[in-house]
């Protein structure tokens, strides 16, 4: 007897969901390959975590390897381990205990936030241009949606006067994410302050997303949210351990705040076990025990491979926005006529080369282009001599056919 299937429908959300970043050029990277041109990608980080480095994180303690009774031991050995570091290097006093809470990465954790804290009754006010992240958690637990520039036009900071006119009872949050994703653009403490008071005299929770925290040249680190004057009683901060040691499949992360925002966090992760094993817990507290060493390698190579490509970008001709705070470049479309897919997708089927157009990250990212300095160096050579190739062929005028004068 043959069985009917039958049909259901997904939910409307999964249709107003983005395809994973980069994920739209997968088809066609496979048709490049195909031509024996090996894709060389820039839209993601993937400098290799040394060998060298690697010996240092010794997984020795036999409790790891399986289940452990002492779950909670681990997670506090490890705060006590990340308040210690934020106090020496940032001067916040954070309670490991209430005031911390271990995640399983930085997009679980921003999505624990929403859910703790926004529902269908509720709205959130995201920048623009952003990582879809923010947008689809949003839609998932059904808060509206409200957006503020980052742009050259608001010196890439919300222009918290023009916000002000939007809030209304049902305005629960605002989400900051500096160093900016994807411009690269950071802030100042200054301005950390204005906004914390800003969001105490609104009552307003700030979700500051500081996933590209120490990525600096030069030993430099961004300011922290949670370093500013009402700081820890009107913010949630999110820091993942991916990319402060620069391991993209890693999955801790970090939530820090008041105990009134950490309390709800900390019952969404026992409901659905978003919960990091001891493993991870262990590895991460090698890192944070190493993290000097780490830093100090990752930021000399960051440091280079930025001035690579800037050096690149001015041969080109290209203008990009200059930063010291992101493992990105933001780079205005070379020919403003274009449309930034059109252009990106010409460019990995002409070269090889992919690049993110900036309208991956929103409407106002139309006319740019996105550029991760996180491959090796000699990768990134590579990548700008065949770019450099295309650029002949690209910026060479098209021909005007003369029309002849008509006899007579």
């Amino acid at each position: 007897m043959a069985y009917k299937k039958i049909i259901v429908e997904p939910s409307e959300t999964m249709f107003k969901l983005d395809e994973p970043l980069g994920s739209q050029f997968q088809g066609l990277a496979k048709r490049v390959e195909k031509r024996n041109i090996g894709v060389i990608d820039l839209g993601r980080i993937n400098i290799a975590f040394p060998d060298k480095l690697k010996s240092l994180l010794k997984i020795e303690n036999s409790q790891i390897w399986g289940d452990s009774e002492n779950q909670a031991e681990f997670e506090l050995k490890l705060q006590t381990k990340i308040a210690a570091w934020l106090k020496s290097d940032y001067e916040i006093d954070i309670d490991p205990e209430k005031e911390m809470l271990l995640t399983t990465g930085n997009t679980p954790g921003m999505f624990m936030a929403f859910m703790s804290i926004l529902d269908r009754h509720s709205k959130v006010i995201i920048p623009e241009p952003s990582f879809s992240l923010y947008k689809s958690c949003a839609m998932a637990c059904g808060a509206a949606v409200d957006t503020y520039l980052v742009s050259e036009i608001t010196d890439f900071m919300p222009n918290l006067e023009k916000i002000k006119s939007t809030l209304d009872q049902k305005t629960k949050a605002i989400v900051v994410n500096y160093p900016h994703n994807p411009t690269s653009k950071g802030v100042d403490l200054k301005f950390y302050n204005k906004l914390s008071n800003f969001a105490r005299k609104h009552n307003v929770i700030v979700l500051a997303d500081s996933v590209y925290l120490m990525h600096g040249d030069n030993g430099f680190s961004h300011p922290l949210y949670l370093q500013s004057e009402n700081g820890k009683a009107t913010g949630l901060e999110l820091i993942t351990f991916s990319f402060l040691f620069n391991l993209p499949a890693f999955k801790i992360g970090i939530a820090l705040g008041h105990r009134d925002f950490i309390s709800p966090l900390r019952k969404f992760r026992a409901a659905f076990n978003f919960i990091p094993s001891v493993f991870d817990i262990e590895i991460a507290d090698c890192l944070m025990s190493e993290r000097e060493t780490i830093y100090n390698y990752f930021a000399d190579k960051f440091a280079h491979n930025r001035q690579i490509v800037y050096e690149e970008l001015d041969k080109l001709g290209w203008e990009y926005l200059s930063s010291n705070y992101a493992p990105f470049v933001w780079i205005k479309l070379p020919n403003r006529r274009r449309v930034a897919i059109n252009f990106c997708r010409m460019l990995l089927k002409r070269t090889g080369v992919l690049l993110l157009p900036g309208s991956f990250f929103g409407e106002e990212g139309e006319g740019f282009i996105r550029l991760a300095l996180g491959q090796p160096t000699e990768t990134l050579i590579e990548a700008f001599k065949r770019i450099n190739n295309f650029n002949k062929i690209y910026k060479v005028p098209k021909r005007i056919k003369s029309r002849k004068k008509s006899d007579g």
